[in-house]
């Protein structure tokens, strides 16, 4: 009986452990993927394709027209056609299409896509592209391993690269291209 009040104890506090400790997780997320949206805004901001553009500028209609997903994680192409078209709505976005006459655009055809999974807001209007732009997720992941007294400590380290690539579509030269880096990190007790 004794031993069943401890193995009942245990059981209860392995519980409250794992209620109170967030879940880890180094797959993308918004937060990421709107820190990797403002430091690709500011790049493309001060690039030499824009430096001298302002509000009253001829309009640069970009229309995103490729999303490739080369990461571990499953990300369905609805979804990736939906962070584009997030990317597209984005504060820092809008604010570099004011001040410099860009439209960005998700590309027409993909935007039942998007609908189905999921995105509600404004996807714009078409407008005839100047401009594609494409982006391409990578990943490498890093496992580092410690045998703390017999419980195996995991801990996970997965490095996304995003590449931004804008091409002017009169000449089909790459106007400005772009790498972003980040990195996710888990921490946790592998049970077998």
């Amino acid at each position: 009986m004794h031993h069943l009040r401890i193995f009942l104890v245990l059981c209860f506090y392995v519980f409250l452990i794992s209620c109170a400790s967030p879940r880890q997780s180094t797959r993308l997320t918004i937060d990421d993927l709107n820190e990797v949206t403002g430091r690709m805004t500011r790049s493309l901001g001060a690039s030499r394709l824009l430096a001298e553009r302002g509000p009253d500028s001829p309009r640069m209609v970009i229309v995103i027209n490729k999303v490739e997903n080369l990461t571990t994680d499953l990300i369905p192409p609805a979804e990736q056609w939906m962070l584009m078209a997030r990317l597209r709505g984005a504060m820092p976005i809008g604010e570099l299409s004011e001040r410099k006459n860009i439209v960005f655009q998700v590309e027409p055809e993909r935007w039942q896509l998007v609908r189905d999974a999921g995105f509600d807001g404004s996807l714009g209007e078409t407008h005839r592209p100047t401009h594609v732009m494409s982006a391409t997720f990578r990943s490498a992941r890093r496992e580092a391993r410690s045998d703390r007294e017999h419980g195996a400590v995991v801990a996970v380290t997965d490095y996304y690269l995003l590449q931004y690539e804008l091409i002017d579509l009169h000449t089909r030269q790459i106007e400005w291209t772009d790498e972003f880096e980040f990195k996710r990190q888990a921490r946790g007790v592998r049970i077998d």
